[in-house]
């Protein structure tokens, strides 16, 4: 299931007014990672924070990703971040809808 099938979903109460989505188009896409120095970063290893112990080493457990995707009907544009757990091969996608007051849904979905 993809991010385009989570828009219908979030759509689907209002079908008579909101057309089913196809994907049109993948405008751009990044997996956000982190660094080895990141990675390898455990404390401060002197008292004013300036020399790293950077003895650490972190396994990635969460990948984020960013996409930017164009559908149809209308040409809609939506941007997403999607947080993927290595682990359990699932993504969350955490989701704003602006009107009046902000709301906030999450899915999980797995590939």
């Amino acid at each position: 299931m993809g991010f385009v099938v989570v828009l219908d979903r979030l759509t689907e109460s209002h079908r008579n007014a909101c057309a089913e989505l196809q994907l049109e188009r993948i405008q751009w896409a990044a997996k956000l990672v982190p660094n080895e120095g990141l990675l390898r970063f455990r404390k401060n290893a002197d008292i004013d924070g300036f020399v790293a112990d950077l003895s650490a080493h972190t396994v990635v457990t969460q990948e984020v990703y960013q996409l930017k995707v164009s559908t149809r009907p209308g040409g809609g544009l939506f941007e997403v971040s999607m947080k993927y757990d290595v682990t359990s091969s699932s993504f969350t996608v955490k989701v704003r809808q602006a009107t009046f007051a902000v709301v906030t849904l999450f899915f999980s979905f797995v590939c």
